[in-house]
């Protein structure tokens, strides 16, 4: 996927190269895009292992992101898994230049037991929250996995739609007497963006709008009413 300008939609660009397990490509400067897309489509010429997977000879694990994509040439691929404690190694395998490929790496007790990383931790339940989400797009079930969503944000202290921080002032910084003070605030746009002369689109009619609409086509059916009476009447005028 390949999203051109300051302000490319980089959520589906990345999300539409997860599922085509491809790349994502996000070009800021448009004189560029010959140059980028060359080595892009150079890089995908020439994987270096496809259709991976991995397994656990012993126990089991978890890993993201599901599936896993192909890995190209100077494009390093980050992977995570969570195992159980009985995994003492890890086979990858996959597809070399159309013949099969396979590696054993094991794991130490130190790693996979000893270690606490929390930096880890919280990025693996990321991308597990990320898959339920997936998930719930694809069945178009806004209620699908939202009760395991949020367990796992908040033992994790993760921000997601069910779950955001709340901030408690212990002290506060004005009296309560003290009025609140307007101030305008600067609408900000994404970096690169020359189009500033440019009306913005606008969003749904607010309530005054719609309020005038309405008032509007009130006001011309009693019109209309009125005109179809008075034509009415001149003619049963007429007819006597």
């Amino acid at each position: 996927t390949i999203g051109i300008g300051p302000s490319p939609n980089a959520w589906f660009l990345e999300k539409a190269a997860t599922v085509g397990r491809g790349l994502s490509l996000k070009i800021r400067n448009a004189h560029d895009v010959a140059n980028s897309v060359t080595r892009l489509l150079t890089t995908l010429s020439t994987p270096v292992l496809t259709d991976i997977a991995v397994q656990y000879p012993q126990g089991h694990g978890e890993i993201y992101p599901d599936p896993i994509p192909d890995l190209y040439a100077d494009k390093p691929g980050m992977w995570v898994s969570r195992v159980s404690h009985d995994v003492k190694e890890i086979v990858i395998t996959g597809k070399q230049f159309g013949k099969r490929w396979s590696t054993t790496l094991p794991l130490e007790t130190s790693v996979t037991h000893d270690t606490n990383a929390p930096a880890v931790a919280m990025h693996w339940a990321r991308r597990k929250i990320d898959s339920w989400l997936d998930e719930q797009r694809y069945a178009a079930d806004p209620d699908l996995h939202k009760p395991a969503i949020t367990e796992l944000a908040v033992a994790t202290g993760l921000v997601t739609r069910y779950t955001s921080f709340v901030a408690v002032e212990e002290q506060p910084s004005k009296p309560s007497h003290a009025l609140l003070a307007r101030h305008s605030v600067e609408n900000l746009v994404p970096a690169g963006n020359t189009m500033m002369a440019v009306a913005m689109p606008q969003g749904a009619a607010g309530a005054d709008t719609r309020a005038f609409i309405s008032l509007f086509l009130a006001l011309f059916g009693i019109a209309i009413i009125a005109l179809s009476r008075y034509l009415g009447v001149n003619k049963q005028t007429t007819l006597a």
